[in-house]
């Protein structure tokens, strides 16, 4: 036993000592990564501001805001956002994990590890901490450096002890991860070449798969509901990637928009967990590992046809929806039988290491291309029910229309449920009046469902949308008014940030106000959140109010929604007018030069309008869109208070002739008498002046 164990003390320091240059190749990169950018920072922010005392005219305020700068980018580069740092993390923990393991590709270094009189068991460990203790020392060694040099220098106010610290974690993880993985290639196969192809694998598959998921389910699926946390699941799932979306255990401030609902802290532990799996499946196969294996392509035969079958799936999919984002949907199915040919190819090119062997194992071949096809033809033919499904009513906790579940009253499950009775009902009935309606399930198990159904309209759905979009729990759960919180002390991100809203009217595309104490903004929206409540349908909105957080030293704030103030809601009129003095701001007929109407029938004809008592008739309860942004914001609120006519738009143009203006009406106050006016009289002149009639 005493033999054992010096034996595997010797061997760790035999191994630090044979690895030496992967020790030398980790300080030096930190060293460029970390300290060096640290000592120019700091040296040339000195000669700055040297430069900023001498200069005449600067003010005092001005030389601390530079200075302030200096210190806030100096933190982030000490910190989670040392972009330099994180690369050579995931270069160090690719080579070293490759690296530490690679002995197991020579059968001669294979036999003289094997026969030292020490057990499997020490042997990985042995090998797998010294990567450990190759790079992580002087990760550490170069960070205190870089820390003391700063507080030398005078800069010692840009140190975040939370989140240097937070940093140090979230990059052991992510290190850890890499490793992990990096030494789990290695082990699986038996030549340094594939190992690092496998390891591609390992990091990208997942990612890639969940996006040909998207794809398949995109192209076969009527009721597919496309970029629901698309983007940020795909991020998630691809480690190395999502690495630089953390600034130490939070999300960066760009980043933080695509967190989805997912904290940093949660995802770090979940990393670290699968590299503790990854770590325990490298110790089972190590000691599995036969010694005869190395130089072959995977060190485990059995394997070999799951994982050639797998990656041939997924290449066969994959270049099956390249050559349909090209050519079209036909070529979707050529595309699946040459990706799944060549893959088949290459494999077995890697496998035998020998070119003669492209034509081997045909009936691996013939099999993946009849389980590809058919499970494609399965999508396509739905032959899963997905377009059909209907939750079990006793199994569903609430519901969502057009957004995430959060609907829980009897009556908005039903009429919720029913709508999706109907567009079920709608898939195979090709109306051209239709409405798109998305609609959403959570299920008991925790399960969310979403689908999205092209409706034919008819009064019973109309009615149901009605019933669903009016209802008090719906505003409530969906309109930016109700679940904008000035209170919280944080944005959507979970960074710390104060509530700020800002006042637009139809005067002008820039706020009129912009209120930042906290008390009158609860003040503002508890008074309009009461009259939004029993606000009459018709109602003319007049005002915008963005809701917005401004995170702590930032220079721009960041909007979180939309809430919109009516004619009919009077106290918060009356109370916006005490706090800002700002009023409501209609267009007026006076200010404007000409309307253009375009009009989408048979033939798309244009009319100008420039008869002043029409184009009074016009604006009388016209809302300018453009400058109260209802014609893009995606708030549930906004979308319902106002409507276009039937097949056409209207823009005014002021008297500059400089600013097209978009018109929308109040629901029920659309000026259709002077616009079929105006519609009849463009039919009638089409022939003469097809593409514009002015009538004046």
């Amino acid at each position: 036993m005493t033999s054992r164990n010096s034996c595997s003390k010797g061997l760790l320091r035999d191994g630090m000592r044979r690895n030496l240059w992967c020790t030398v190749l980790a300080a030096l990169g930190f060293l460029m990564a970390q300290l060096l950018p640290v000592l120019m920072m700091m040296q040339r922010a000195l000669e700055e501001q040297k430069d900023l005392k001498s200069m005449h005219g600067m003010s005092e305020l001005d030389i601390m805001s530079s200075w302030q700068n200096v210190l806030n980018d100096l933190g982030i580069f000490l910190g989670g956002g040392n972009v330099m740092v994180k690369i050579m993390m995931i270069t160090l923990g690719i080579v070293c994990g490759v690296a530490m393991f690679s002995y197991l590709h020579s059968r001669q270094k294979v036999d003289f590890y094997h026969a030292l009189p020490i057990s499997r068991t020490r042997l990985f460990v042995n090998n797998f901490s010294t990567g450990i203790l190759c790079v992580l020392p002087s990760y550490l060694i170069v960070l205190a450096l870089s820390i003391a040099c700063v507080f030398g220098m005078g800069f010692g106010a840009a140190v975040d002890w939370m989140n240097i610290g937070g940093s140090i974690i979230s990059s052991l993880i992510l290190f850890l991860l890499v490793y992990a993985l990096s030494a789990l290639a290695a082990i699986l196969c038996g030549n340094t070449i594939i190992s690092l192809l496998l390891l591609l694998w390992l990091l990208f598959a997942p990612a890639a798969v969940y996006a040909l998921g998207i794809g398949v389910s995109d192209k076969f699926f009527d009721t597919f509901v496309g970029g629901i946390g698309t983007d940020y699941v795909i991020l998630k799932l691809c480690p190395i990637a999502q690495y630089f979306a953390f600034n130490g255990l939070s999300y960066s401030e760009t980043a933080g928009r695509w967190a989805g609902n997912t904290s940093a802290l949660t995802l770090h532990m979940v990393y670290l967990l699968i590299a503790v799996l990854a770590i325990a499946l490298c110790w089972v196969l190590f000691r599995m590992r036969k010694s005869e294996r190395a130089g072959a392509a995977l060190a485990f035969e059995p394997v070999k046809t799951p994982v050639k079958v797998f990656m041939c799936a997924v290449g066969g999919v994959a270049i099956g929806m390249l050559f349909n984002i090209v050519a079209g949907d036909f070529w979707f199915w050529p595309g699946v039988v040459i990706g799944v040919v060549l893959f088949h190819w290459l494999i077995q090119i890697i496998y035998a290491f020998d070119f003669r062997e492209i034509f081997g194992k045909p009936l691996h071949l013939l099999g993946t291309l009849v389980v590809v096809i058919a499970v494609m033809l399965a999508c396509k033919a739905d032959v899963f029910g997905y377009d059909r499904w209907m939750p079990d009513v006793n199994q569903v906790e609430a519901v969502g229309y057009g957004s995430e579940p959060m609907l829980k009253t009897a009556e908005n499950m039903e009429a919720v449920y029913r709508v999706t009775e109907i567009g079920v009902a709608s898939i195979e009935n090709e109306q051209e009046t239709v409405a798109y309606q998305e609609v959403a399930f959570l299920m008991k198990n925790g399960r969310t469902v979403h689908r999205a159904y092209h409706i034919a309209t008819n009064d019973e759905f109309n009615a149901l949308n009605e019933q669903i979009v009016n209802s008090e729990e719906y505003k409530r759960a969906m309109w930016d008014l109700f679940t904008y919180d000035p209170t919280s002390g944080t944005n959507r991100y979970g960074q710390t940030a104060t509530a700020e809203v800002s006042i637009y009217t139809e005067a002008s595309y820039d706020p009129m106000a912009t209120i930042r104490n906290k008390e009158k903004i609860e003040q503002l929206l508890d008074t309009l959140r009461a009259e939004a409540l029993t606000r009459p349908e018709g109602a003319r909105p007049v005002m915008r109010l963005s809701l917005d957080y401004r995170t702590t030293g930032a220079s721009w704030s960041d909007t979180q929604g939309a809430a919109f103030v009516t004619d009919v809601d009077v106290k918060t009129l009356a109370l916006i007018e005490q706090i800002s003095g700002v009023k409501p701001a209609q267009l007026q007929a006076e200010s404007i030069n000409r309307i253009e109407l375009s009009f989408y029938d048979e033939e798309v004809s244009q009319i100008s309008v420039t008869d002043p008592a029409d184009i009074a008739l016009l604006l009388r309860d016209a809302v300018n869109t453009n400058a109260l942004s209802l014609y893009k914001h995606n708030s549930a609120e906004g979308g319902d208070l106002v409507e276009y006519p039937e097949n056409m738009s209207i823009n005014a143009m002021d008297k500059t002739n400089q600013m097209n203006i978009g018109i929308g009406y109040p629901k029920g106050k659309v000026p259709a008498a002077v616009i079929e006016k105006y519609r009849s009289q463009a039919k009638a002149q089409s022939g003469e002046t097809p593409e514009r009639v002015v009538i004046g």
